[in-house]
């Protein structure tokens, strides 16, 4: 066998593993859309189905359906408010964050960036109590804004993580010279540093907007009014306390997974270059 044979194999073996790889990865993703059109006779059943024998649409029209006085376009609108708001003051935040660690000479800068790395290995249930009590003594407990701020403040430090090396990447010539030309620090950072740093700052976003979409212990653990509740708190609903109505657990879970599929279709672009750009620069 020739070498360019040999390397025929190998990228072919290669591809064949890749695809079985995603099929298994994907394949809980592909049973649980199927099986929210699945009836509860087929869903029960001794042999299971891959693929429904009658498709039902009924767990779709219940999640319209009012669930303890409260619509479904409800839960949706809280978790829109919550995931824009968290993704806004994520990214903000995080980007001025990153700019003054790349930009500024500072004491202690690499511990800082080692606490900030430490932070993302820390689970997320590790912060709900003292930020509960931080919560109730400024008064926000049971308001978006205590969401919000939770969810925010976790995806900051990796934010800050993924952006730096885009700053430290801008040649420093480029400040000077628009300082140079009359503009002030904040247009030089408005007009010369951010344009570079565009696929990374998307990519942060999408992801901070991802993890506040998908939250469910934060909206557990901090409101407690029913009408402030998000998708993913509809979802746990739909387990009850006898049984799990699995079709309309289904059928919640592939509408909350609806917007995460489209953002990623939209940003696929952005999410890569910003990934990949931010793990080779500086």
């Amino acid at each position: 066998m020739s070498k360019y044979q040999t390397k025929q194999v190998k990228k072919y073996g290669c591809t064949v593993i890749a695809v079985l790889f995603t099929l298994v990865y994907l394949f809980p993703l592909y049973w649980m859309v199927i099986t929210s059109f699945k009836t509860k006779e087929e869903i029960f059943s001794a042999v299971p189905t891959f693929w429904p024998s009658h498709f039902s649409f009924d767990a779709y029209i219940t999640q319209f359906t009012v669930h303890d006085g409260i619509s479904m376009f409800s839960y949706l609108k809280n978790s829109m408010i919550i995931a824009v708001g968290a993704t806004l003051i994520s990214t903000v935040l995080a980007t001025f964050a990153a700019y003054g660690l790349a930009r500024y000479a500072m004491k202690r800068k690499q511990m800082l960036i080692l606490i900030l790395t430490v932070t993302q290995m820390l689970p997320m249930v590790m912060f709900l109590a003292p930020m509960l009590q931080t919560f109730n003594k400024l008064g926000i407990t049971g308001s978006y804004a205590s969401v919000i701020l939770f969810d925010a403040l976790f995806s900051i430090p990796m934010s800050i993580i993924i952006l730096r090396p885009y700053f430290t990447s801008v040649p420093k010539e480029l400040e000077e010279a628009a300082i140079v030309d009359g503009c002030n620090r904040f247009n030089c950072f408005y007009k010369v540093i951010l344009p570079n740093a565009y696929p990374g700052i998307f990519a942060c976003a999408s992801f901070a907007f991802m993890a506040a979409w998908g939250d469910l212990m934060a909206s557990m653990t901090f409101l407690t009014d029913g009408d402030k509740l998000p998708m993913t708190v509809m979802m746990y609903k739909s387990m009850g306390r006898y049984g799990v109505n699995w079709n309309s657990l289904m059928a919640t879970a592939t509408m909350v997974i609806i917007p995460i599929i489209v953002l990623f279709l939209i940003m696929r672009k952005s999410l890569v270059s910003g990934l990949t750009s931010g793990s080779v620069k500086g």
